[in-house]
């Protein structure tokens, strides 16, 4: 019996054992008896049959329930085929029934074994029979034929048996490969529950997690708002009396040193308030929403008050400080001047600290047409101690220093570039560096702007026909100052002539050089070595007494001493429009002054008739108010907190409350709900908001509880004049909500 046939007698005694296989033994034995109840049969054949067959397929049972498929099938097929056998060649005659019995094992078999072996069994017994009969003693030609008939009908069928069964055998593999692979999917779906159970365990864990982060997120994000806000306003209150002072101050008589010095003191809290709104503004910086102004600005003023900012720093380390202007790049354009000014003044910043001496040079030039959109580049090169390869790549990353060591030299939050970096994608540009170690670095960044030619009426209206065919006689040891100055004349229409040091000029002059009818004026830098600009001023008016001289020097260097023999004293560097305006002055026989007109005191439309509350707790600050106020002729009385601005409304009426929102006892937003409140009881002021605390939600919240207007710390004199200016002349319908949406915030 082949592996094929076991495997299938194991399958069916474990599937039908119950059923099928008794059943096909007891029609066995049925047929037995049958065939030993036969009357022709000898008795003693008959007894074997009816006790003996019964006692093989007892035990044929036994065998196929102690899974000894094998021997079991082998020991019923044996026992058939002899009794079979020894049936016909005892007791065949043709018509007898016992040939037929040979169906019967046949379908026995067939159900047994695999299909296949019905053809099998039905050839060997065939074989026996055929030899059984051939051996009679009564054989005839006619008994082997007419055994033919049981003969075929029994080939019939085990071919019908084989067929049936064959389809039965592999439809039983079917549906037990089916029924496998439900299982198999029914296990794969149980191990998919329990993962998506876990998932979905793993999952809900995940959202309590993500909910308790985002809430504390939030937290963060109030507390950070909340301490920014804080931080703005305990700082811009102490900018609010240097900036206002200083205000108040330019539009007192200076000369031309006083002037320049309080331009400086102003300038530089400007842009400490461009720094503190640089703090506000990181965050939005960080999440891609901060917000570029788009205005016409002047580029070269742009520039050069940024480089006004480190001078005195670059002079006191005597360091030269230039710039060059390409005659590509446009004067006017529109982008956003405070943050390229603030981009600048980082760059300027870093190249003045790391470096000890030579110089830091600022060069601008564009590319591009007049017309459509430039790029204007801007490069910082310094003669500092320079970058090394490797570690420039943590210069823009957030709090990330070169030296990051505990004994560093220089200091630094490490936000500087990557904000400058930031501020250049915004406004379309990049930024870079090249550097060398030992000899300097250089940052580049460009901007995208578009250039505007302004009216004939807004541009500076110097005659410079008056400088054609003059030569200017240029000494400076700074070849970059000597190049950058003779550039700038030359685009005048003017010819130079350039020296090293004092001593080369003079001997020039000492060796027969008529050189005093050459030169028409003289741009000399005081900080030279050997010989000093004010020196060589005394020596060359010996030889050329008419020679006109302005003296270039850095910031603080003015030297009373030399006043006799100059002319002119300009300080590094020197303004594009500053150095125009001087030698201007000088070809057309204006008079010497260095006074620079103050700036014009700003008007209010209004008459001096207006009452007016200022409601603020600090001393400085009050002064600050009160003299610009004194400015346009008007007086204030003055409440420290909110509490006490509520009771002066009560017992006096006042057309405009100037109210600061941070106060002790009661704070100007509450004061301001309480004045509102008495709306119908006592005439309802115009209430502007002077406060530190300059972000969106501030004025928003400000304007809710029923103020009309916002100024922002510092406050300017300009700002003030057009808060004054807004006040409408009739106050019947000044509601919060109208005079909200009719006035213009200025922060």
């Amino acid at each position: 019996m082949n592996t094929g046939s076991d495997t299938y007698a194991k399958q069916l005694g474990a599937d039908s054992a119950r059923f099928v296989i008794p059943i096909m033994l007891v029609i066995s034995c049925v047929a037995n008896v049958f065939l030993s109840l036969q009357k022709d049969q000898h008795i003693l054949f008959s007894l074997s049959l009816f006790i003996l067959f019964p006692t093989v397929c007892f035990i044929v049972w036994v065998l196929l329930k102690g899974e000894h498929y094998s021997l079991g099938i082998y020991l019923f097929l044996a026992a058939h085929d002899l009794i079979i056998t020894y049936a016909i060649w005892k007791f065949w005659t043709p018509g007898s029934s016992i040939p037929y019995l040979f169906g019967i094992l046949i379908i026995v078999s067939s159900m047994i074994l695999e299909p296949y072996s019905s053809f099998r069994v039905w050839l060997i017994t065939s074989l026996l029979t055929i030899g059984a009969i051939v051996s009679q003693e009564t054989y005839t030609a006619a008994s082997l034929k007419a055994f033919m008939i049981p003969v075929s009908v029994n080939l019939l069928l085990a071919t019908a048996v084989a067929t049936a069964f064959y389809d039965w055998h592999h439809a039983t593999l079917t549906i037990n490969e089916l029924y496998q692979k439900v299982q198999r999917r029914r296990d794969e779906l149980y191990r998919l529950k329990e993962e998506l159970q876990q998932v979905n365990t793993l999952l809900t864990l995940t959202n309590q997690q993500l909910e308790a982060a985002k809430t504390a997120a939030e937290a963060a994000t109030i507390a950070k708002s909340q301490f920014l806000a804080s931080m703005s306003h305990e700082i811009r209150t102490p900018m609010n009396g240097v900036i206002g002072m200083t205000s108040l101050l330019q539009e007192t008589r200076l000369d031309s040193d006083q002037h320049s010095f309080v331009e400086i003191i102003r300038s530089s809290g400007e842009s400490l308030l461009s720094i503190i709104n640089d703090i506000l503004d990181f965050s939005k910086i960080e999440s891609n929403q901060l917000e570029l102004e788009h205005h016409t600005f002047d580029l070269h003023a742009c520039v050069e008050s940024a480089l006004d900012l480190l001078a005195h720093q670059a002079a006191q380390k005597g360091i030269e400080l230039t710039c060059f202007f390409d005659e590509t790049v446009p004067r006017h354009i529109v982008s956003d001047p405070t943050r390229l000014r603030q981009v600048l003044v980082n760059l300027l910043s870093n190249a003045v600290k790391f470096t000890e001496k030579g110089e830091v040079v600022v060069n601008v030039a564009s590319q591009g047409h007049a017309a459509n959109p430039q790029e204007i580049r801007f490069s910082v090169r310094d003669t500092g101690i320079g970058i090394p390869l490797e570690k420039r790549d943590r210069l823009f990353k957030p709090f990330s220093q070169v030296d990051a060591s505990t004994t560093r030299r220089y200091g630094g939050t490490g936000l500087g570039l990557v904000i400058c970096k930031r501020l250049c994608e915004y406004m379309g540009g990049n930024i870079w560096v090249e550097s060398e170690p030992g000899k300097g670095s250089t940052f580049t960044f460009t901007i995208v702007a578009e250039p505007v030619t302004l009216p004939e009426k807004d541009k500076a209206a110097i005659d410079k026909t008056s400088f054609a065919n003059k030569t200017v006689l240029i000494v400076d040891d700074n070849e970059t100052n000597r190049l950058v100055l003779a550039g700038t004349v030359a685009r005048w229409g003017m010819c130079s002539e350039s020296f090293s040091s004092g001593e080369d000029v003079l001997s020039l002059f000492h060796n027969g050089h008529n050189q005093q009818k050459r030169y028409d004026v003289a741009l000399l830098d005081y900080n030279m070595p050997a010989m000093n600009g004010g020196q060589l001023a005394q020596a060359l008016k010996q030889v050329a007494p008419d020679l006109p001289i302005v003296i270039l020097s850095s910031m603080g260097e003015t030297d009373k001493t030399y006043q006799e023999q100059v002319n002119y004293w300009l300080y590094k560097p020197v303004k594009r429009d500053q150095l125009l305006g001087t030698l201007s002055d000088v070809f057309h026989s204006l008079p010497a002054t260095t006074k620079l007109p103050g700036t014009a005191l700003p008007t209010v439309s209004r008459g001096a008739a207006l009452r007016i509350l200022l409601v603020e707790d600090n001393n400085v600050n009050q002064k600050v108010a009160l003299r610009m106020l004194q400015r346009f002729g008007y007086q204030a009385d003055i409440a420290t907190n909110g509490a006490e601005a509520v009771t002066a409304i009560k017992n006096r009426p006042y057309d405009i409350i100037f109210m600061d929102v941070q106060m002790p006892v009661m704070d100007g937003l509450e004061a301001t709900r309480q004045i509102r409140a008495l709306n119908g009881t006592v005439a309802q002021p115009w209430i502007v908001a002077m406060t530190a605390d300059v972000v969106d939600d501030a004025v928003k919240t400000c304007l809710e509880a029923g103020m009309n207007d916002f100024v922002g710390k510092p406050a300017t004199i300009n700002m003030l004049a057009d808060a004054l200016n807004a006040v409408p002349d009739d106050k019947a319908d000044t509601t919060p909500q109208t005079a909200a949406k009719q006035n213009r915030l200025r922060i």
